[in-house]
């Protein structure tokens, strides 16, 4: 429960300096892997709890990489 309760801290922190600050694909890819390191750590038995964290990981997991993605700019090149 604690590693389940660090990662959803990172998550808020690093989520609002996601949609504060300058969109930078770093801060999002950072928000995949909590969600990844909650999906990892839900892992094991399941109980309803332990399945509600490992759906919320994974929905966490989906958003941040979209928004990744979504974000990535590629370099100008001018020719």
């Amino acid at each position: 429960m604690a590693a389940e309760s660090v990662a959803g801290i990172v998550i808020v922190v690093l989520a609002y300096a996601s949609a504060v600050g300058r969109p930078r694909p770093g801060i999002s890819w950072s928000v995949a892997i909590a969600g990844l390191w909650i999906v990892v750590v839900s892992w094991g038995v399941v109980t309803p709890s332990k399945l509600n964290a490992m759906l919320v990981g994974l929905l966490v997991l989906g958003l941040g990489t979209a928004n990744a993605v979504s974000r990535h700019v590629p370099a100008r090149t001018d020719a």
